[in-house]
């Protein structure tokens, strides 16, 4: 079916709804996993699996209901409803069901997702283009989610729709202009005089009118909008003069850590990208580190091994950051199979060691495993005395965090160095 012919239907099934008093659900249906499986196992299995799709929403359907398919793996169905305020979800969760329970192809059973968007009339949607625009901006909410996964559309989406479409547009400028901010947060010897021993990287930008924006909000729209690769090169050759700058004035010398998105850090011209970058700074491939995640660093540990194995022979160090991993841990597998040189823990332990008694336990597990694969563990977030403290007590060596020093511009980092000591600042 065309947009026109779209249109057309749902303009048909709202008159109708509208002269009979019901409600209207638009439900738009993106099927996950489908590419991979036309891919793997061709076309004629794709194509009779859409059909089999296309019977199971067909059997879900009232007499009065309508279904088509849109697009490579999206389907629309225009449905009437009654009057309860339960049943545009469980309509929806009643289709989600079915999509997700195997299918049986050509003697192969195969499994797919979904992620549905539902925009209703009468409601906050005017006008069929808009009852569609709703329902596929409640499903790229649900693909956001996770998919497999059903949201109704609500008003605040189409203001939030809005100012990511102005957080995107001024994200473009800020990589066209350069404006995008580099600050660096000191990491530290736990131990007295804590002499510093690295400094992270850490992405911002302003919008000018507001001023910062935190990396939280414009992070994601990077992701989706496929800037990350360009964003990171950009913080990358950054950093490395940044650091280079630093070394030359005898202020610090020690590895820059750069944080990579999965994206950037998969790619087959990443290592030479860095061999490049490295050359046209100057600075020397000890003193730059490339963090991944732990997501990226377990979602495929071959991938991964081979990567940094290039990476390494570049010379540069690599370490991995369980911040947000879900877990809080870097597997064992990537423990054991992966070249890297340092491991942080994340701030939510920290926060809570002094009267957690989970967070303890994590955070010396972490410690051991650390030491047997002869790798460093980092404290991130070190707010306290008494944080530091019992960090101390563990056998924790190096961390980061306010206590020390806060994310900070470059200038403002020159000017804490040079109240250091020279001996202090040199690793």
């Amino acid at each position: 079916m065309n947009n026109s012919q779209l249109r057309e239907r749902l303009q048909k099934a709202v008159t109708l709804a509208k002269a009979a008093g019901d409600v209207l659900a638009v439900i738009l249906i993106d099927l996950g996993g489908f590419k991979q499986i036309n891919d793997c196992h061709g076309h004629q299995v794709g194509d009779a699996l859409l059909l089999e799709v296309a019977q199971r929403l067909k059997g879900a359907l009232r007499e009065c209901d309508q279904v088509a398919r849109i697009g490579g793996d999206e389907f629309v169905i225009i449905a009437h409803l009654g009057v309860t305020e339960q049943e545009p979800r469980q309509r929806g969760e009643h289709i989600l069901q079915l999509l997700m329970a195997p299918f049986r192809i050509q003697g192969r059973s195969l499994r797919l997702g979904a992620s549905l968007g539902i925009s209703l009339y009468p409601g906050t949607s005017r006008g069929t283009d808009q009852l569609l625009s709703d329902a596929d901006l409640a499903r790229s909410r649900a693909k956001m989610a996770g998919g497999n996964c059903l949201r109704l559309f609500q008003g605040e989406m189409r203001e939030q729709k809005e100012d990511e479409s102005r957080g995107v547009e001024c994200l473009r400028r800020a990589l066209a202009s350069n404006d995008l901010e580099l600050h660096y947060q000191l990491q530290f010897e736990l131990a007295v005089p804590h002499r510093p021993v690295a400094m992270e990287a850490l992405l911002g930008r302003s919008d000018g009118a507001h001023g910062a924006v935190s990396p939280d909000r414009f992070m994601p729209l990077a992701e989706q909008q496929g800037l990350m690769m360009a964003m990171g090169n950009r913080a990358l050759e950054r950093a490395c003069r940044d650091n280079m700058v630093l070394i030359e004035e005898g202020l610090l010398d020690v590895p820059v850590v750069v944080n990579i998105s999965g994206s950037t850090f998969l790619h087959s011209d990443f290592p030479g990208k860095v061999q490049r970058i490295l050359g046209s700074s100057g600075l020397p491939s000890s003193r730059l580190e490339l963090q991944i995640t732990a997501e990226v660093a377990g979602g495929g540990l071959e991938e991964a091994a081979r990567q940094m194995a290039r990476l390494r022979q570049c010379g540069v160090r690599l370490s991995i950051d369980n911040s947000g991993s879900g877990s809080g841990y870097c597997s064992s597998g990537a423990l054991k199979h992966l070249p890297f040189d340092r491991l942080k823990i994340d701030r939510s332990f920290v926060a809570g060691l002094l009267d957690d008694s989970r967070d303890q336990a994590i955070v010396n597990a972490m410690l051991l495993l650390a030491k047997g694969a002869g790798v460093q563990l980092v404290a991130e977030g070190i707010e306290t005395p008494e944080q530091l403290a019992y960090l101390q007590r563990c056998g924790c060596t190096q961390g980061q965090g306010p206590w020390y020093a806060r994310p900070m511009p470059l200038d403002r980092l020159r000017a804490l160095l040079q109240v250091l000591s020279p001996s202090s600042a040199a690793c």
